[in-house]
């Protein structure tokens, strides 16, 4: 065995809509908040890393705006690039 790998999700919340705008457009999304623990054991060494996550849905295309956050500073922001449908 390689690694073991835990997540866990805490402190969900829907925060609302706002209009969000990424190079495949502009939607109206749901806003929703949680905290994210990611808990690894490599090789037989533990590491354990904590993230506060910002999602933004639409219910036309789903997910459109992804924010990882780290001790309260931006770390990795993944957006919608396209639509293909």
């Amino acid at each position: 065995k390689y690694a073991d790998i835990k997540l866990q999700v805490n402190n969900r919340k829907m925060n609302g809509e706002e209009s969000i705008s990424c190079p495949a457009g502009t939607y109206k999304c749901k806003k929703m908040t949680y905290d994210l623990t990611i808990s690894t054991v490599n090789l037989g060494f533990p590491a354990t890393n904590k993230f506060t996550i910002t999602e933004w849905f639409s219910n036309d295309v789903g997910m459109v705006r992804h924010d990882y956050y780290k001790k309260d500073k931006l770390i990795n922001t993944i957006v919608l690039a396209e639509r293909n449908f």
